[in-house]
């Protein structure tokens, strides 16, 4: 908008509207307490509620009621299922990871209204009727994806598929010939593209990564078009259905707080310290896979707080230490403060601090910007600083 209104091609009114909106912090995300929040190395978007509703609504336009619904990659949808009475057989294939395991715990209190499946876990051929995909728009994950996907397809039956609306990066149009193309190749035929029909709640992560970047996070600003495909051929037989998110990534949760820690340190000098600082704020002011600061964090949280540490390995123990003061009673803070000056232990601090700062953002309290109003002058406020304010 600044280019355009600097080259005169946008006029004044326009854009100081435009700017205003896209700098209002005033906005609230919904809160989801029913699910984790997504993590940022998961590419996790999830559908607003109204979407995932359309989605399931279409099990009854495609899918017999002795049918069976596959959603791969949807756990929005799957959260929508297990409060429906679905006449379908509903199975949810996922990363085993909070989000699944969360999910997988309500359908057992449910009694099994979906069957959960794990990512690397074979793939039953031409069972389902209806399959619900949502991959992120990345090509090596659209492909295996769709490959899963078509394999689990009986013959004659449907594929809903999310595609990255016109206009979302400069290769969207190129990018849905090669998905069209992949899709024949797969004995898919191509029966619709519903514009804009789906969109998505902004994370928990894109909201920080908006703000850090000086921009407002609006609560469903993302939108899909769907992509309906029909199997007319079966010319797969198998599917690997192993997970891509699988870089060595080990996950630990503090309260809310998703924490990814990676299974190699960094043995660089500025890595000695058990988290080092990698950005200004903490917060990465992006959500790109193709951001360059993406392979040097090694520590990462689902606020897209990212670090860098030589010891891994001691930074999961102190999440778990962590873990553990946000649940164990206030009396035995005494008993804690005397092994304060044990590193792990102070990191352990530093973790807990840092989980009161996401779940109040994540809960629209805007903390950290009340905790910074103290450094008006300067524009860092890591979560160590944070750590002293909390106390």
């Amino acid at each position: 908008l600044r280019r355009l209104s600097k080259a005169g091609e946008l006029s004044s009114e326009p854009y100081s509207r435009l700017h205003a909106e896209a700098t209002d912090k005033s906005k609230r995300l919904p809160f989801n307490a029913e699910l984790p929040p997504p993590h940022p190395l998961n590419f996790e978007w999830r559908f607003t509620p109204t979407s995932s509703l359309r989605l399931l609504a279409m099990a009854n336009e495609f899918c017999n009621p002795d049918g069976e619904v596959f959603l791969l990659g949807t756990p929005s949808v799957a959260r929508a299922a297990l409060e429906l009475d679905l006449p379908q057989r509903v199975r949810f294939l996922g990363e085993d990871n909070l989000v699944t395991r969360s999910l997988g715990r309500e359908s057992i209190r449910l009694g099994w209204p979906i069957t959960m499946q794990l990512c690397g876990s074979p793939i039953a051929a031409e069972t389902a009727d209806l399959i619900v995909i949502d991959p992120p728009w990345y090509e090596d994950y659209i492909s295996v994806m769709l490959r899963t996907a078509t394999v689990a397809c009986k013959l004659g039956g449907r594929i809903l598929f999310s595609l990255a609306p016109i206009g979302c990066s400069r290769s969207t149009i190129d990018d849905r010939d090669h998905i069209f193309e992949y899709g024949r190749g797969l004995g898919l035929k191509m029966e619709a593209v519903r514009t804009a029909f789906l969109r998505y709640e902004t994370p928990y992560f894109e909201a920080n990564a908006l703000r850090a970047a000086g921009l407002a996070a609006f609560p469903s600003w993302r939108s899909a078009d769907l992509a309906v495909f029909i199997k007319e051929e079966n010319i797969m037989n198998d599917a690997d259905s192993r997970s891509l998110n699988d870089g060595g990534w080990r996950e630990a949760a503090i309260g809310r707080l998703r924490l990814f820690v990676g299974a190699r340190g960094h043995a660089d000098s500025a890595a000695k310290a058990l988290l080092a600082p990698l950005v200004a704020g903490d917060v990465l002011p992006s959500v790109s896979r193709r951001d360059s600061r993406r392979a040097i964090a090694n520590v990462w949280t689902s606020g897209n707080r990212i670090f860098r540490s030589g010891a891994p390995d001691k930074v999961l123990e102190a999440a778990r230490i962590a873990a553990e003061m946000l649940d164990a009673p206030v009396e035995n803070e005494p008993q804690r403060a005397i092994n304060q000056f044990d590193p792990v232990i102070r990191l352990a601090y530093t973790l807990l601090a840092c989980a009161r700062l996401e779940e109040a953002e994540e809960r629209g309290l805007f903390a950290e910007e009340r905790i910074c109003e103290a450094d008006s002058n300067s524009n860092h406020c890591s979560a160590e600083s944070a750590m002293m304010r909390f106390g």
